[in-house]
Parts: C-alpha cells; structure tokens; sequence
C-alpha cells in the first residue's frame, strides 16, 4: 500500500463542449500519490458491488443496446425520452452519505473477504487526503470524491443508489407510465 515516492495528484482541466458556455471540469489523477495504491484496493472491493445494481448502465454499449432494445418495443406514441444530470457528480457527493452509504453495501456482503471497518477506513483516508497540484498550488478536496482517482466510480455509484431506489420505487407505486430508467 505504501508508496515511497509518492507525489502530489495532478489537476488537469476537461473541457465540456457539449454544454452550453463549455464549462471546464476539474480530473485529478490519482498516479504515483500517496494514496494511489490504497484507492485500488478500495474500488477491488467495492466494484463488484456495483454490478448487479438496478438501472446502472456500465458503459456505452450497454446503453446503446437498451435503446435497441427500447426501439423493439411498441412504446406509445407519446412516449418521451428524458434525460438528467447529476451537476458535478464526483465533487458533490457528502462525504458522510457516501460513506455510510459504501458501509451499507460492504454490510450485505455474502463473502466478507476484509473487514467492512478496515475498508471504510481506506475509504475514509482517500477521501479525506484528496491532496493534488494545480498552478502551483497544493489544493485539499475536502468533500465528494476526486473524478480521476481509482475508487470514484464505485464509490459514486453507490452513494447515489438511495436516488436510484427512490425512482425504482416511484415506478411500481406513482409514476407506473415510466417505461425506463437507468443511470
């Protein structure tokens, strides 16, 4: 876990042309820092959590394939295709929630190869050492999750899967003409 020659994360800037006034975003990458290795082994164990969620969509081709798949049915004429953002995803996620929320899914593990307080705890130093290098400036994040580093995706998917669960259950109880949500 420990690196001997570890230096502070980058910042390096994303431009996002497909919105309006191409807003920039923030990476920072989680090579050679101090907490590089730990991250790792945070996301080895929290990815395979992530798998089977309902309404997460992996990657393009999964999407592609659902809107194929869409495609094939008879939808009402009126149907409607919506789309939402989770403006600064990463960034915006509380700490605490997230956190309890990572807690949550490591406590329905039937295989508890580690122990969840070890892994919240290297959660915890991820989250809580975000430091990096921008302009020469040594910058601390000190909330949400840096969007380059290892363990992000997981974590954000499963901070945000009590939305997830709220929408699910709308479906079956309020809003039964949603034909499809996944995020």
């Amino acid at each position: 876990m420990i690196n001997k020659e570890a230096i502070p994360r980058k910042n390096a800037t994303l431009y996002k042309t497909h919105k309006v006034g191409t807003p920039v975003r923030l990476l920072t990458t989680g090579c050679n820092s101090a907490i590089e290795n730990l991250s790792r082994f945070i996301e080895a164990i929290c990815a395979p959590l992530t798998e089977n969620m309902q309404g997460r969509i992996k990657n393009t081709q999964e999407l592609l394939n659902i809107i194929d798949d869409l495609n094939q049915k008879e939808l009402p004429n009126n149907t409607l295709l919506v789309s939402f953002d989770i403006v600064s995803m990463f960034p915006s996620i509380d700490n605490d929630n997230g956190v309890k929320a990572v807690e949550e899914f490591l406590d329905q593990r039937k295989t508890l190869s580690h122990k969840t307080e070890c892994i919240i705890e290297g959660l915890k130093i991820c989250l809580f050492n975000n430091n990096s290098k921008f302009d020469n400036q040594h910058l601390l994040q000190t909330n949400g999750t840096a969007t380059g580093a290892p363990n992000s995706c997981s974590y954000a998917d499963i901070a945000v899967s009590s939305i997830d669960k709220k929408v699910f259950i709308s479906m079956s109880t309020s809003y039964k003409e949603l034909i499809y949500y996944g995020r």
